[in-house]
């Protein structure tokens, strides 16, 4: 690039070709090859890349103008469509409409054309426009289909009969049955009994019959009542056809209880060593009386079991005494003078509660205790160890 301040007088004239030769390929390359130094405001240059004409400020290139109006004659020649770069790869259509008056017969037309062979819409053939609107037919009442096909109709109008006919019968159902227990079920050979567990009543006919089934209480016909609570427990009680006897039992989950026979009255006198109902009226006080006693009896060993089975209380010496008023707590303690084995009771004033090496605590005071091992006694050169042992609250 040249210096544009130069040649100067004091040029040498071994330079001064070289210089006017640098400003002449600047101008004729219209400065291609960048910015000389000293260049003259107003200069012209061509930018190669963008492609346009800038002129010189004295400190920078700008644009000479946005556009330029050049004038070509003649023909281009034919340009291939692959050759034209730059092109869009589609044209899309802007949002427009055409009003009616711009369509030269289209709508006079529309009504006559036909549609394409694979349409399938319709039955005329014909094409339709777009703001065109079909009439919905009528609702379905009482006396017209409407939508509906006929025989659809149909069967919804003879809905209402079914209905009120099914409320009439159950109606007449439960009338029927008022009052009355439904008939039992009856039941063949070889049924076990542990298989019935629907509520209902139940009749076997024949004693050959319950023989060859399972689970009878005993093989003897009669009628078996099912009742149920929740889906784990079942309760049945078996009649016997020609006694009256009556035997119930339960199941809890899988677990079926073993058949228990009730008793009557005459059962308990007789027991206790009375006739039945064969004697005299004057017997009546002394069976009553037997009665009375057998079943306060019944009562007391009801609970003494039920305090059995009760889970213990945990005592020891230091437990308060009050604590020893519960039926069924057990207890380490120490008896009287001499050798006691399992099974035996003494009153609660006749133990000392102590340690398991038989140490001495305090007396106990209340109750009955049953003895649950064995204590040798408190004689001389006994070990106090074998003096004491477990002891349980029964009454």
């Amino acid at each position: 690039m040249a210096d544009w301040a130069k040649p100067t007088l004091t040029s040498s004239y071994a330079n001064f070709l070289s210089e006017m030769a640098a400003r002449d390929t600047d101008a004729v390359t219209q400065f291609a090859s960048g910015t000389p130094a000293n260049l003259p405001v107003g200069a012209v240059r061509f930018n190669r890349t963008a492609r346009k004409w800038e002129a010189w400020s004295g400190s920078a290139w700008a644009d000479m103008a946005s556009s330029y109006a050049i004038s070509v004659t003649g023909s281009a020649g034919a340009v291939a469509w692959s050759g034209v770069s730059g092109k869009p790869a589609s044209y899309p259509a802007e949002a427009h409409r055409h009003d009616a008056a711009e369509l030269d017969n289209v709508l006079a037309t529309a009504a006559a054309k036909p549609l394409a062979a694979s349409a399938t819409v319709g039955s005329s053939g014909k094409a339709a426009r777009e703001d065109h609107a079909h009439p919905l037919p009528g609702v379905a009442t009482a006396g017209t289909n409407g939508l509906m096909a006929s025989s659809d109709k149909a069967a919804l109008d003879a809905v209402p009969g079914q209905v009120l006919a099914a409320q009439s019968a159950a109606s007449a159902a439960h009338a029927a049955a008022d009052g009355k227990l439904p008939l039992p079920v009856a039941l063949g050979g070889g049924v076990d009994l542990n298989t019935l567990q629907t509520v209902g009543f139940y009749a076997q006919s024949a004693n050959a019959s319950a023989t060859s089934g399972a689970n009878y209480p005993s093989p003897v016909a009669g009628t078996l009542i099912v009742q149920n609570a929740g889906t784990d427990i079942t309760t049945q009680i078996y009649i016997a056809y020609n006694t009256g006897l009556m035997w119930v039992r339960s199941r809890y989950g899988a677990a079926w209880s073993a058949w228990r026979q009730l008793a009557s009255t005459a059962d308990k006198v007789a027991s206790a060593g009375y006739a039945d109902s064969a004697g005299s009226a004057t017997d009546q006080p002394a069976r009553d009386s037997a009665w009375n006693a057998q079943n306060t009896a019944n009562i007391a060993n009801n609970k003494a079991q039920q305090a059995l089975d009760r889970p213990p209380p945990q005592i020891n010496p230091d437990t308060p005494q009050s604590n020893w008023n519960a039926v069924g707590a057990y207890v380490f303690a120490r008896g009287g003078n001499e050798l006691l084995g399992p099974g035996t009771t003494r009153a609660g004033s006749a133990l000392d509660a102590c340690g398991a090496a038989g140490t001495y605590g305090k007396n106990i005071g209340v109750g009955t205790w049953r003895l649950h091992g064995y204590a040798q006694g408190t004689g001389s050169g006994v070990n106090s160890s074998t003096k004491a042992t477990v002891w349980q609250r029964v009454a």
